[in-house]
């Protein structure tokens, strides 16, 4: 509650998806972070926070001192990083994506591979039988 700016300059060469950033845009702080693999995909660049070349640290203390010298950009940068958060990544968001998914997957009567000539049910694979229904732990159907 005591913060207003989140900063994560990684460089490290594999940085995935760092969750450290969804968490500060769950509380609402405008994001100042680098290019580096999934981040992109977090934080919007100018809209929910910075993003600034790896190891450019003149760029990353130019967005800092943006960031700390205008409160209002800073709220709403954080405000729209917040809304972002609750938009594309919380637990409701992904299971209504993996259900969707699986759902599309499902709905196909019959499936060929380009591998196998065989076709198989989409309830029915490798002599398993799948259930009609399925429930998520929300309660919402994996199958119709």
């Amino acid at each position: 509650s005591e913060a207003d700016i989140f900063a994560f300059p990684t460089f490290y060469d594999n940085e995935c998806f760092p969750l450290v950033l969804l968490e500060a845009m769950q509380f609402g702080l405008p994001v100042v972070s680098t290019f580096e693999g999934g981040i992109r995909d977090m934080v919007d660049d100018g809209k929910t926070g910075f993003l600034v070349p790896q190891k450019e640290v003149a760029a990353l203390a130019g967005k800092l001192e943006t960031l700390i010298a205008d409160p209002v950009l800073r709220e709403q940068m954080g405000n729209a990083g917040h809304l972002k958060y609750k938009n594309e990544f919380t637990l409701t968001h992904f299971e209504k994506k993996l259900i969707e998914a699986i759902q599309k997957t499902f709905s196909k009567k019959q499936v060929q591979y380009p591998e196998s000539p065989e076709i198989f049910s989409a309830k029915e694979f490798n002599g398993k039988k799948y259930p009609e229904e399925m429930n998520s732990p929300t309660g919402q159907k994996f199958f119709k």
